[in-house]
């Protein structure tokens, strides 16, 4: 990975179970990661966040962000913000997450900082 950009894990010892394929779980995360770190451009920091009381995993990043603009269009199919993007991720990420019933959110708040989050 990239020197200038720094993971920050608040994970608990104590986690909770989920019934999930880790396959189709493990690709999630990936795209995420991969998502994040390609909005941080080189420099920033990726936060991960395990709620074990909101049964919730939230994957921050301070990059660029995600306009208001685009944020609706997000996880359509081809739909991509980068210059040689697909636009395949989000939407894969959207399909495993709905067939497991597992509820997402990715918005910019605008306190600089970008936030995936998927409710168990």
């Amino acid at each position: 990975h990239d020197p200038e950009i720094s993971f920050e894990r608040n994970l608990p010892v104590n986690a909770f179970m989920i019934d999930a394929d880790p396959q189709q779980l493990e690709q999630v995360l990936i795209n995420i990661i991969k998502n994040a770190s390609e909005a941080l451009e080189g420099k920033g920091t990726i936060k991960t966040e395990l709620d074990v009381r909101k049964r919730r995993l939230i994957i921050s990043d301070n990059g660029k962000g995600i306009s208001e603009e685009f944020s609706s269009k997000m996880f359509e199919p081809f739909f991509s913000t980068k210059k040689d993007g697909q636009g395949i991720g989000l939407a894969l990420i959207r399909e495993i997450l709905s067939n497991h019933n597992f509820s997402f959110s990715l918005v910019s708040p605008g306190d600089g900082w970008t936030h995936f989050t998927i409710q168990f």
